[in-house]
């Protein structure tokens, strides 16, 4: 049997909200497999964005285990996290976030550089050609329309071929036209073997999908 690539085991988190505790995640366990596409849907407010987080080593649980490729996440120092996240995962954000300072080329050599890629440029430069940027490469994230700066985001999160993207709301601060262009992207991404967890509104989205997880009231439900 192939072993998940990403496996939660009774997590839960709670925050503390002045003399109440919030239970956005409440024993919540699943697994994904590799190749395989996971989109978590459920209303605002029920621990989508912050299930990804767990997943993303950028939050810790109150309880419970978080692996991810054979890794136990909630063992790992900040350090370690930085670390593993430059190759071992890719993330999306709804809003970009990308560096307002670099060009779209310098936005995804970044984190070539970092991992101490032998050619950033070249990799980055195909990657933003290949999702149709190639006039774009050297203009700044307020020189790109919306589905750009996204697109950009994209080839940012795959620059390292890591073996999982996670997006969060990927198409939530966009048209329905360009949302549609990101819809194909990933839906590529994803028949190239990318195993990808996205948190999404959208039911066009989210129908792209092997298979679709609600959450709601902290817990974890099969549509």
């Amino acid at each position: 049997m192939t072993r998940p690539l990403v496996e939660l085991r009774r997590v839960s988190r709670h925050f503390r909200a002045g003399q109440d505790v919030v239970r956005a995640l409440d024993n919540v366990s699943m697994n994904v497999a590799p190749g395989e596409f996971v989109a978590i849907v459920g209303p605002s407010g029920s621990g989508k964005s912050t299930l990804l987080g767990l997943i993303a080593g950028l939050d810790r649980p109150t309880s419970g285990e978080v692996w991810v490729a054979g890794r136990r996440l909630d063992h790992m120092s900040e350090d370690e996290l930085a670390r593993w996240r430059r190759r071992g995962v890719g993330i999306v954000f709804q809003f970009f976030q990308l560096l307002p300072t670099l060009t779209a080329l310098e936005n995804v050599m970044l984190p070539l550089a970092l991992a101490g890629h032998p050619d950033p440029r070249a990799r980055a430069t195909d990657l933003l050609e290949h999702l149709g940027l190639g006039g774009r490469l050297h203009h700044l994230p307020a020189e790109l329309s919306g589905g750009e700066q996204q697109r950009v985001a994209i080839a940012r999160a795959v620059a390292n071929r890591p073996p999982l993207l996670l997006a969060d709301e990927p198409t939530g601060n966009l048209d329905e036209r360009t949302g549609q262009t990101i819809l194909a992207i990933l839906a590529d991404l994803h028949r190239r073997g990318q195993t990808i967890v996205l948190v999404t509104h959208d039911a066009t989205l989210a129908a792209l999908a092997d298979r679709r997880l609600e959450l709601r009231d902290g817990h974890i439900h099969t549509v």
